[in-house]
């Protein structure tokens, strides 16, 4: 069985018992391994709210030189 996150709802601000939402970019980056094109975060969220997509992502990229 898997393990139950308990902290502080990114929608309400309230502690509780968190689900966890990801969502998808089509942004090649060296932060989520670099690997394929696509980056992702999350949205930690409790049963009393809905996620909803982020309006700001963090993307890490190596410099161009």
């Amino acid at each position: 069985m898997g393990d139950i996150e308990h902290g502080t709802c990114d929608v309400c601000g309230t502690q509780a018992d968190l689900s966890r939402k990801y969502y998808r970019y089509p942004v090649k980056c060296d932060c989520c391994n670099g690997k394929n094109d696509n980056h992702f975060e999350y949205v930690s969220y409790c049963q009393d709210c809905t996620p909803l997509p982020l309006r700001k992502i963090t993307v890490h990229l190596e410099p161009i030189e």
